[in-house]
């Protein structure tokens, strides 16, 4: 399947909100995270604050690309500063990073190629912009699978990060 890959536009605001909702918390059932509803809360509110500042122009916002099918938003991924998650590993080399964040596809669009799509489309775009190498993190271990399998082993290890047997793993990648 193709997917066109765009920057978004500030009418695609309400559905690029759906999406992170939806596919929050679908990772946090898949995920097992029920006992951590002020983290989604939190992660939410995060999420649709970046969405606001990039759509408004707002400089030093993140940057967010989307893939859609047709009219329909069936994806997001933004890139920006390294968050406090990564930046908590004290590496000089990852703070000074752009941080490749919010790679969601809709729960039904999963497995289609359309994760495979925004990840080549913000590599061309960090590339394109100057940059050697990204980092990338998750504390879900459904995503920690996907980037393990596409990045092999994580450079950082928080474990028990989000709780006992919690871990969050952190990437630095080097771009081609």
């Amino acid at each position: 399947m193709s997917y066109q890959i765009v920057r978004p536009q500030r009418d695609d605001q309400e559905a690029m909100n759906d999406l992170i909702i939806r596919v929050l918390k679908d990772n946090w059932t898949r995920n097992q995270l029920d006992d951590l509803e002020d983290d989604l809360k939190d992660e939410i509110k995060t999420k649709l604050r970046f969405v606001s500042e990039d759509l408004l122009g707002i400089l030093g916002a993140r940057y967010f690309i989307v893939a859609k099918e047709g009219d329909k938003i069936v994806g997001i991924a933004e890139h920006g500063p390294a968050n406090d998650t990564i930046r908590s590993c004290n590496s000089e080399e990852l703070n000074a990073l752009q941080e490749v964040g919010t790679v969601f596809v809709l729960p039904e669009y999963q497995g289609k190629g359309v994760g495979k799509a925004l990840m080549s489309a913000m590599q061309n775009r960090l590339s394109n912009i100057g940059e050697s190498f990204f980092c990338i993190d998750s504390g879900y271990k459904t995503a920690q699978g996907v980037w393990i399998h596409l990045y092999g082993e994580p450079t950082f290890l928080l474990r028990d990060y989000w709780g006992q047997g919690i871990d969050h793993m952190v990437w630095m990648v080097k771009l081609k």
